[in-house]
């Protein structure tokens, strides 16, 4: 079945060099996607960094290239707002897909062995690319 959702424009960043940002600040936050970022690391210097380097230009994607701030509409096959199927709860594998304002795609795939995603996502509207190899746990 396809699903379509209209998300709301979110607040733009502002400030000195907001697009190499994440967010609106240029520090780490205590918890990101619902998990402590970088526990055991104390120097709230080298977080910063380390948030940094994890992703430079977060604004860039979501607010000057993506869809962040504007509103949008997103559609594709039900849950639509998932990236990707592996975010379903209990965890699914194969491929998901979904468009954003009728031109901006995105697909993602989740399988036992990796997991990817590029296009923009349907959540955020940010332009975004991800690879992940599944290492499996040794007994």
């Amino acid at each position: 079945m396809i699903e379509t959702v209209t998300m709301a424009a979110t607040p733009y960043p502002t400030g000195f060099l907001w697009w190499f940002r994440n967010g609106d600040s240029w520090h780490a936050p205590e918890i990101n996607n619902g998990v402590p970022y970088l526990p055991n690391i104390h120097s709230s210097v080298l977080r910063d960094f380390l948030w940094f380097c994890r992703n430079p230009i977060g604004n860039f994607m979501g607010f000057v290239i993506g869809f962040e701030g504007l509103g949008y509409v997103v559609k594709g096959p039900a849950p639509v707002m998932l990236t990707t199927l592996y975010d379903a709860n209990p965890p699914q594998y194969g491929f998901k897909w979904s468009i954003i304002n009728g031109w901006a795609p995105f697909i993602s795939y989740s399988g036992k062995r990796f997991l990817w995603y590029s296009g923009w996502r349907p959540a955020s509207g940010g332009f975004g690319s991800k690879f992940n190899i599944h290492i499996p746990k040794r007994v």
